[in-house]
């Protein structure tokens, strides 16, 4: 009886990796999405911020021969376009904005006058946002001249206009840059996990469950030699590896991604992430597996149909995605203990923690003790299920 339970775990996984569409969605699908998602925005992120700074094509009009023009021209990648409709002009895309200088521009900056100059952008784009932060610094560029040589005259040293210095000290050690990134990673690999966890679970519980009594195979089953324990435990292990291995393909691809993938495209992204860290996570993704398999494998089984189950399952989805939702702006500096015996979300929250390295061993306990108890019930609540008869012969 010991090894039944590795013979039914062996058949269901073998069973798996026989529907190649089913593996191909529950495994290589998160991959492909990943890597997509990534590799896009860093390409159309990159490509924008290049044509802006090797190729800023504008309209200058300048309507009184003023000294900022030339200061505009003299500047790198600028390119000035002989065109009249700069609305047209900016709708097409033919250029980027347009900036228009009013006549008598050096005569009021010499009075101390503030001219304003007026710049026309597409407010409507991501590019036109992008190409409006170009011309703000073309033009404080410019202003920053006008009040160095105003101070000069005056003999009043640059430091005049900065009196007191701000120093800024983040309490977490690190660069800036590298704990955005870090911020960034332990704000998405949690909601990631939670989600695509679930949804890698959900293809084969519902199939192990609904889809056998729909198919007739339930029932030989139940009369082998294998008792019902371990025919749940086959199952649940069978449900668990695959989650397990959905949810490597994800961890592997999102930090991939970002290793990857903007090297690949000349940028640097200072990522810190140890080898404590991916393990702590990877433990945590062990226990929601198992969490996951025995709460959709018993949606699988209360079902009449495989379609009913998947409508079920669909149902518990949405009760991840709100954990996953909230979690996503959750302040880790705020939680209190009721947070870490939250179902799903306590998971999420504590691999977003242990990514922050800003967690303790208090909380970690909590977690880990609540999630093996919520883990308990789910799989003695399968068993139980499973050993009802009105439960597996319903319909």
């Amino acid at each position: 009886m010991n090894k039944m339970w590795s013979i039914v775990f062996k058949k269901e996984i073998k069973d798996f990796f026989r529907d190649k569409k089913t593996v191909f969605t529950t495994i290589f699908m998160p991959i492909i999405m990943m890597v997509g998602m990534f590799g896009l925005s860093f390409t159309l992120g990159n490509k924008q911020m290049k044509e802006v700074e090797e190729n800023f094509t504008m309209i200058l009009k300048d309507n009184g021969n003023s000294a900022i023009s030339e200061y505009i021209k003299e500047q790198k990648g600028v390119k000035i376009v002989d065109k009249t409709d700069i609305t047209a002009a900016i709708e097409d895309g033919s250029i980027k904005v347009a900036i228009e200088i009013p006549e008598g521009f050096d005569k009021a900056v010499e009075e101390g006058t503030v001219p304003s100059v007026k710049v026309y952008y597409d407010n409507a784009t991501d590019s036109g946002t992008t190409a409006i932060s170009r011309a703000n610094e073309i033009i404080d560029g410019y202003k920053d001249t006008i009040v160095k040589d105003n101070l000069s005259k005056l003999n009043v040293p640059d430091s005049a206009l900065e009196p007191i210095g701000v120093e800024m000290v983040g309490i977490k050690k690190g660069d800036d840059t590298s704990n955005s990134i870090s911020m960034m990673i332990g704000m998405m690999l949690p909601y990631i996990i939670l989600l695509f966890g679930a949804s890698g679970v959900m293809s084969i519980a519902t199939d192990l469950g609904a889809g056998e009594k729909e198919r007739g195979t339930l029932e030989p089953l139940l009369t082998t030699k294998a008792g019902r324990g371990a025919i749940v435990t086959g199952k649940l292990l069978a449900c668990t590896v695959v989650g397990l291995i959905n949810s490597l393909s994800i961890i592997v691809a999102l930090l991939g991604g970002l290793l990857l993938l903007p090297e690949m495209m000349g940028m640097s992204l200072p990522i810190n992430v140890t080898v404590t860290q991916i393990l702590s996570v990877g433990l945590l993704t062990v226990f929601l597996a198992i969490l996951y398999s025995a709460i959709f494998l018993s949606l699988s089984f209360v079902a009449k149909t495989f379609k009913e189950a998947q409508t079920f399952a669909s149902f518990g989805m949405i009760a991840t995605v709100i954990p996953a939702m909230i979690l996503m702006f959750a302040n880790v500096r705020t939680v209190g203990t009721i947070d870490f015996i939250i179902p799903l979300y306590n998971v999420g929250l504590l691999m977003k923690m242990i990514l922050l390295e800003i967690v303790s061993t208090n909380q970690i306990v909590i977690v880990t003790i609540s999630t093996l108890v919520y883990a308990i019930l789910a799989v003695v609540g399968t068993k139980y299920l499973l050993s009802k008869e009105e439960v597996i012969f319903r319909g």
